[in-house]
């Protein structure tokens, strides 16, 4: 619009009805794809947003009696007994232990095996290697730490009769402490590894040949050719899994711990959401463990912007 038109006093939002209209003629013609992501629309407000108003449980005295109206406003308190309680530090550390190992273990090593699979040229071997692998992410977590108590029973396991076999005593696994990592951890790599691969072996397939073709004809073997072209080029999508594994941190799996868990391995097993869930449910303390579950939640939160800051500083490649 020139600025005589303006200066007269026309309206500056003269367009404003035809840009209406072709917004309301690009949705139209895409309205199928409008349809297909309705559901998952529907499903994250009803189930992720609206109950965050549960949230504000953790600052009541809570009474499933009188609601939440009726319940007594007591502020931050339920944070300051559990903060001055010496299980805030135990339960935190446990919680950070096990997330730990799932970022700086199951993370790489994931990118390792879908970089192996990629270099893989038996078309049958490949495919066959990526079903076996991804079968494991469907068995349901009762499935999984019940197959693990039978292969480390002391007396019918498997594992403890090839140990007996070379003269070894038989171990207790699930009731000894030291034991407990690295079972939770070695099961999680077995269960999500092969699913974990999908999104690297998607960018990889994204990568030009052409870079390939050219390094080929520079005498580059593929070793350098994965180094110096398929990493690069598959590091905005590591960055962005990286800042959602570390924004994940404190998000254990509830129902494996509480599986695999014992009276005698409580030192090490009983994490944020275990306490959270025992005081909350099984003691019926709702705000308590409500305010528990708030605090993980902002614990994970920071870790989320703290890992996205430092990944856009260093590497330039950020989730926002």
């Amino acid at each position: 619009m020139s600025a005589t038109k303006v200066a007269r006093g026309e309206p500056k939002n003269r367009l404003s009805a035809p840009n209406k209209q072709n917004v309301f003629k690009r949705f139209w013609k895409t309205r199928f794809l409008f349809a297909l992501f309705l559901p998952a629309l529907v499903y994250f407000i009803m189930f992720k947003y609206v109950p965050m108003w549960g949230v504000s449980i953790a600052f009541y005295k809570y009474s499933i009696f009188k609601g939440l109206a009726g319940s007594k406003f007591i502020g931050l308190y339920n944070f300051k007994i559990f903060f001055q309680s010496p299980e805030w530090w135990k339960y935190t550390k446990n919680t950070l232990a096990l997330g730990a190992m799932g970022v700086f273990i199951t993370f790489p090593l994931t990118i390792i095996f879908a970089l192996l699979l990629n270099e893989v040229r038996g078309e049958r071997f490949k495919k066959v290697t990526q079903t076996v692998s991804y079968l494991p992410h469907f068995l349901s977590v009762v499935v999984v730490v019940g197959l693990m108590k039978s292969l480390c029973d002391p007396t019918t396991g498997a594992i403890n009769a090839i140990i007996k076999f070379f003269g070894g005593q038989p171990i207790y696994f699930f009731t000894e402490t030291k034991w407990f990592r690295p079972l939770y951890e070695i099961s999680a790599l077995w269960a999500q590894l092969g699913w974990g691969t999908i999104v690297y072996l998607a960018a990889i397939s994204s990568v030009d040949p052409g870079l390939y073709e050219a390094a080929r004809l520079d005498g580059a073997s593929r070793l350098r050719q994965m180094m110096n072209i398929t990493i690069p080029s598959i590091m905005p999508t590591v960055s962005t899994m990286f800042i959602m594994k570390i924004g994940h941190i404190m998000g254990d799996s509830l129902e494996k711990v509480l599986l695999m868990q014992s009276a005698v391995t409580y030192e090490v097993s009983q994490t944020i959401s275990t306490y959270s869930y025992y005081v909350g449910l099984s003691k019926g303390n709702y705000d308590f463990g409500t305010a528990i579950s708030l605090y993980c939640n902002i614990v994970n939160l920071v870790f989320l912007f703290g890992s996205n800051f430092v990944s856009k500083k260093l590497t330039e490649n950020s989730i926002f």
